[in-house]
Formats: structure tokens, C-alpha cells, sequence
């Protein structure tokens, strides 16, 4: 048990079917109380059996699930308010940025949404998200939120020291919101809302409606329901917005983001990610190529069906190699044109890029990457300056 939950000891945290989330219209800790998100407990029976009534047991065991769930999602919102006050987001709700712009990866980042690093999963595993979080999770590996808010703090204190207006979600009870970049993604001046892979992570988006309600409606696209597309598979730069297409993205995806973008400007090319049974496991496009400094790349080619020819002549590539891919050392975080924000694990490729003449900001973080993203992952521009 969790050293910040020991109270609760005698409570069996088991799965619960995901469902509608409840979502604080303030931020949690200005919240005087809490509507949970699970059913409402069932009233107390007196006077039966299972003996003398054949259904005895499974009512008890469905009152005995309701409590737990409503125990889960008390601490959880218990540790939502701690989370808010430790990073002293009090203000994020009113600071809404309706002046939304991205046409660059590197461009100087002004206004972002940063990942909420609640008590991710401790309801149960709803949903398994990637293949990197259940290869951690059966060797016993999981995120611990003491370290995942402590990372954040720095995280944070990193961004608005470098003049970046920093947003966080408000608190929905899901089994995490660490990683704001594939619920949403901004191209050009408008917000598209994604269309999530995994059920688990569809109800997200709630977080940052609050967000999305600052902006103008006719900014504002939603992916049809039924499709794929997720931020992390997409990528705007140098006037060519690359889509990631394999285990989060569909093909019919880019389509539509064409379709979309028709007047903008802008060049849509699909890059066609090597599934898992080709052997290799990039689960988005950021975990295979990423724009760094003034005409740079990080990438990671042999994950890369196809490799568009703008990539060959727009980028001096920086090659990753496959250790340094599974640890996620591509999704790194640009702050402008010369900086970047990196893992101080990634030795070699913190070097190259400096010998690219970058600076590279080194902060540890290693518990957002145990269930599968990094620094990008755990971000979403609204607002990057042009060059």
C-alpha cells in the first residue's frame, strides 16, 4: 500500500467499469464536496439470508463493490486536492487562453496544458493503455505519486521559468490524465479534439473543457466518433503537418485531417508507423521523430514504414537508436528554436543535441515514462510563437 494512503489499508482497491466521469466545475480543493462518478450506494437489507434468499450473495458483493468504488474515488479526489494546491494551480480555471496558435514543434512555446499527475490507476486497471505499461505493470513497476508530483513541481517551475503560461486540467475521475498531448492538438489557430483508441481514455477531454470553452466555436473541430487520431501522432512543422499512422491513428484519419486543413496551407503527409508484429512498438509518431532546434531531428527510422522525402530535406537527422526509442528519449518538450527540454537520463542525445548547437534543460523524469510518455506526452501547446 501506498505510504500516502495507508489510512485506507483495509480497503480492496478491484476494477470498475468505466463510465461517465464526474468532473468539479472548480478546481477540487475550492470544492465543497464531491458527486462520485460510481452508482450510488444500495440500501441496507435487514433481515435476509443467503440462506433465505438464493440472490443474498451477489447483492451483498455488489454493496461491497459500490463501497469500494466509492472509497477509490474518495481518495482519489482527496489526492486531486493535495495534487492542485502542491502545484498551486488555483488560478488555472479563470487563466483561459483563447488566443490559440501552433505552426511550429519548436517555435517559442507560450501557453501549454500540462498532464494532471493524480494517483494514476488506483482505482484498478480499467484499461490497459500501451504495451510499455503492461510489460511494467507484470514486472510490478508502477508510477508512485509522491515522485510523479514531485516531477511535475519541477516540471512546471522549468516552464514558467522560461515565460510559459502553465494550465492543468480539472480533476475527472479516470484512471489518469497525465498525458494532455492525445486528447487535443492545435494546428494553425484551431483546436481539434480527438478521437481516443482506448475507451479507458475517452472521458478525458472533460478536464479541459473549461479550456476548450475559451475558445471561438469555429476554431474548434471534434473528430467524428468512430475515428482515431490522437496528438501524439501529430506533428506540425515547417509547413507540413505529418500524421503518424499505426497502433492510435487510422488511415481514414488522415483523410479527414486533409480535408480539414484544405485551405490552410499547409502539406498533409501520413508516415505509416511498423505495428508491433513487424517487431518494433512506437505507439505514436513522437515516439519516432521529433523536430528539435533550427532544422534538427531526433528519429528513430527503422520504426518507419515510409520516411517522406520533406523529412530528407528539411531536417539534419540526430538517429536514435532502438534502447534509446523504448526509453522515450525522442519526446522530449521544445521551449523555443535553441532550447529544449529533455530527460537527464538521455546521455548521448542531450550531448548531440548540444553538439547542435541546442540547450538542453535536463530534469529527472522517470515516472510519467512507466506507463508510456515523456515529456511531449505529458504537454499541449496552445500557443507557439512563429519563426
Amino acid at each position: 500500500m501506498r505510504d500516502d494512503v495507508d489510512t485506507f489499508s483495509s480497503v480492496s482497491f478491484v476494477p470498475k467499469e468505466t463510465g461517465t466521469p464526474a468532473v468539479t466545475g472548480e478546481r477540487p480543493h475550492q470544492q465543497s464536496h464531491y458527486v462520485s462518478a460510481t452508482p450510488a450506494s444500495a440500501p441496507v437489507l435487514k433481515g435476509l439470508s443467503p440462506s433465505s434468499f438464493p440472490g443474498m450473495s451477489a447483492i451483498r458483493s455488489h454493496i461491497v463493490e459500490v463501497i469500494r468504488n466509492h472509497a477509490v474515488s474518495f481518495i482519489r479526489l482527496e489526492m486531486a486536492r493535495r495534487v492542485h494546491s502542491v502545484l498551486d494551480t488555483k488560478s488555472d480555471a479563470e487563466n483561459i487562453v483563447p488566443d490559440i496558435e501552433c505552426l511550429s514543434e519548436t517555435g517559442k512555446l507560450e501557453s501549454v496544458i500540462i498532464g494532471f499527475p493524480d494517483n494514476m490507476m488506483l482505482g484498478g486497471h480499467r484499461e490497459i493503455i500501451n504495451a510499455t505499461q503492461e510489460k511494467n505493470l507484470n514486472n510490478g513497476l508502477m508510477p508512485t505519486p509522491n515522485e510523479t508530483v514531485a516531477e511535475f513541481v519541477d516540471f512546471k517551475r522549468v516552464l514558467e521559468a522560461n515565460g510559459v503560461n502553465v494550465l492543468m486540467p480539472n480533476y475527472v475521475d479516470v484512471q489518469e490524465q497525465i498525458y494532455t498531448r492525445d486528447i487535443g492538438f492545435v494546428i494553425g489557430k484551431t483546436f481539434f479534439v480527438s478521437g481516443m483508441a482506448k475507451a479507458a481514455r475517452k472521458p478525458e477531454v472533460a478536464g479541459i473543457q473549461h479550456t476548450i470553452a475559451g475558445f471561438s466555436p469555429e476554431n474548434v473541430i471534434h473528430i467524428p466518433e468512430g475515428m482515431t487520431i490522437e496528438g501524439g501522432d501529430v506533428i506540425v512543422d515547417r509547413g507540413v503537418v505529418y500524421i503518424g499512422v499505426g497502433q492510435r491513428t487510422e488511415g481514414k484519419a488522415v483523410d479527414f485531417m486533409c480535408e480539414a486543413l484544405k485551405d490552410s496551407g499547409l502539406k498533409v503527409e501520413p508516415i505509416y508507423i511498423k505495428q508491433p508484429y513487424e517487431g518494433e512498438d512506437s505507439l505514436h509518431l513522437d515516439c519516432t521523430f521529433m523536430p528539435v532546434g533550427e532544422g534538427y531531428a531526433l528519429i528513430y527510422p527503422d520504426a518507419m514504414r515510409n520516411i517522406p522525402q520533406s523529412i530528407r530535406n528539411n531536417y539534419i537527422w540526430i538517429i536514435v537508436n532502438r534502447e534509446e526509442q523504448e526509453n522515450l528519449e525522442t519526446n522530449v518538450l521544445s521551449l523555443s528554436p535553441t532550447k529544449v527540454l529533455s530527460r537527464s537520463s538521455s546521455v548521448r542525445l542531450n550531448e548531440e543535441m548540444r553538439k547542435a548547437g541546442i540547450e538542453v534543460i535536463e530534469l529527472k523524469f522517470d515516472q510519467a515514462p512507466i506507463n508510456g510518455g515523456s515529456f511531449r506526452c505529458c504537454s499541449l501547446p496552445l500557443k507557439r510563437s512563429n519563426f
